[in-house]
């Protein structure tokens, strides 16, 4: 009973923080109003806040790559995708270099990240298998959908100018755009926070047991 417990209060906690988290969001969105009703800029919360948890997933997932040999084709696979979505949101700031260089970083992280996981695919192969089974994938999946599919959908031009008409105004679709792409950041975020540290225990567990057998073999 003290076990069913213990899972019941684990699940209500996730509730809460995931709660607090959304809340979070439309707590940064406000704040973006209340500077500039009129612009959600590059510099605003909600666009910075989308930078930062990827900047973190890339660093989650290289981090992944490079201590564990289980999943490093697959972590760098996921990590390399990730920072491709980094670049392309910070594409105004590499806009200087000229319109659209965006493209050139993205194309050289793509590739040396596909070259990995091609090199060894039957390991990249493994890695994903292990990632759509963990429980936390189902979290990540909604979060791409919410990022890649939802998000551009309710960010299309054509739906707001039916809904408001005369009353269209380009900064309403921007705004629910990237805030939802906001919400889905966050859900992948915590989704990929439970896989890596999931992916890290075994990995801690799988040596200690190899460990155990060296020295067993020594006697």
């Amino acid at each position: 009973m003290k076990t069913d417990l213990a899972v019941v209060l684990r699940a209500l906690l996730a509730f809460v923080v995931l709660a607090l988290c959304a809340a979070g969001m439309v707590g940064l969105l406000r704040l973006d109003v209340y500077f500039d009703a009129h612009n959600l800029s590059e510099f605003s919360w909600v666009e910075l806040t989308q930078e930062v948890l990827l900047f973190l997933l890339v660093l989650g997932y290289f981090a992944l790559a490079r201590h564990s040999r289980l999943w490093r084709p697959a972590a760098t696979l996921v990590g390399g995708f990730f920072a491709c979505l980094l670049i392309r949101e910070l594409d105004a700031f590499l806009d200087v270099v000229f319109h659209g260089f965006w493209v050139v970083p993205a194309l050289l992280v793509a590739g040396l990240a596909l070259s990995v996981a091609w090199k060894e695919r039957a390991a990249t192969l493994r890695g994903l298998a292990m990632m759509v089974r963990s429980p936390f994938f189902g979290g990540l999946l909604c979060g791409l959908v919410t990022l890649l599919v939802f998000s551009r959908l309710m960010g299309m031009s054509s739906l707001w100018q039916m809904l408001l008409q005369d009353g269209y105004a380009r900064m309403i679709k921007e705004t629910v755009e990237e805030t939802l792409e906001l919400f889905g950041y966050m859900q992948i975020f915590v989704a990929s926070a439970g896989i890596i540290g999931q992916a890290l225990r075994v990995e801690r567990h799988h040596n200690s047991l190899c460990t155990a057998d060296e020295r067993l073999s020594r006697f």
